[in-house]
């Protein structure tokens, strides 16, 4: 029986149907039916695997594992009375690898806008506390450690190479943005030039474009405006993106949330970065959405969703 590094007791369904946050708002509570839908393929999962002669992890990472997941999915929300449209999967998907792949396998292009790794090793860490153990608890870091790391070793975990191996190597993605997490200049996990680096030495492999950077500013901190500037001048970033954390200061109203989100559009629509994460703006803005609409209606940038 083949050994998984990670979730080896196929707890995890192949399809996430789920809410998510990225610890900036309190996510939205999951209709009835989708729990019921998750719990649903669970089971339906657990039973064909049996059928099939196989443990429940194997059959949940195959295309049969992912069919089966959509077929359960149908089956709940159909009968919560939501029949206006389905995943297109025939049931024999369920148990036969030719169906499944017809039904889920494609081309498409894979585009995330939201990735990170950290330096394992850069300055950062002189400023953790001794006995802190910075992103410990993140999933990826407790199916990667190992009894041998010591200490702050578990960091390898999110290192570029480890961020590159699990984007472009075992996962279908053609084209990552690589981003940054809310720090301070002195306290970055990660810096804009390191990360430059992984692009370039990613793109030249490929021989393409498939990672682009970040240009990083936190409108609420001093001097992170004017370095708009610099990554303007550098050329080798064409993507602003506004980091808003109020943990960064002592209190940040939202007043003054929505004047750093004017001045760093104002910023922005001067510069040469012509691509903005819209809903980061609209939620420096909080409530003031409107406000939002209409600085991107009378700007001259191209602005992208992320």
């Amino acid at each position: 029986m083949r050994q998984y590094h990670h979730d080896p007791d196929g707890a995890r369904l192949p399809i996430k149907i789920d809410n998510a946050s990225n610890g900036e708002f309190e996510p939205i509570p999951l209709p009835k039916r989708c729990v019921e839908g998750n719990r649903a393929a669970m089971l339906d999962a657990d039973a064909a695997a049996r059928k099939i002669g196989q443990d429940r992890r194997s059959f949940l990472v195959g295309t049969c594992g992912a069919a089966s997941t959509l077929l359960s999915l149908n089956a709940v929300n159909a009968a919560a009375g939501k029949t206006g449209s389905f995943f297109d999967v025939r049931k024999e998907a369920r148990f036969e690898t030719a169906a499944a792949e017809g039904a889920v396998v494609g081309n498409e292009f894979i585009f995330d806008v939201h990735g990170h790794y950290i330096n394992p090793y850069g300055a950062w860490r002189d400023e953790v506390p001794e006995g802190r153990q910075p992103f410990f608890g993140l999933p990826k870091v407790q199916a990667c450690k190992t009894a041998e790391m010591e200490g702050l070793d578990y960091l390898e975990c999110l290192s570029g190479d480890q961020f590159v191996k699990d984007v472009f190597v075992d996962s279908d993605t053609d084209m990552m943005v690589l981003t940054f997490v809310p720090s301070s200049p002195d306290s970055e996990p990660l810096k804009i030039e390191e990360a430059e680096v992984t692009k370039q030495l990613m793109n030249s492999k490929e021989g393409g474009q498939r990672l682009l950077v970040h240009g990083r500013v936190n409108p609420n901190q001093d001097g992170d405006l004017n370095r708009m500037d610099e990554l303007a001048e550098n050329g080798k970033f064409r993507l602003g993106k506004p980091i808003h954390n109020g943990a960064l200061t002592e209190k940040v109203s939202g007043c003054m949330m929505r004047i750093a989100a004017y001045l760093f559009w104002k910023k922005h629509a001067r510069s040469a970065l012509k691509t903005l994460p819209c809903t980061r703006v609209f939620r420096l803005v909080h409530n003031h959405t409107s406000t939002a609409v209409q600085m991107i209606s009378a700007s001259s940038p191209n602005y992208i969703l992320t």
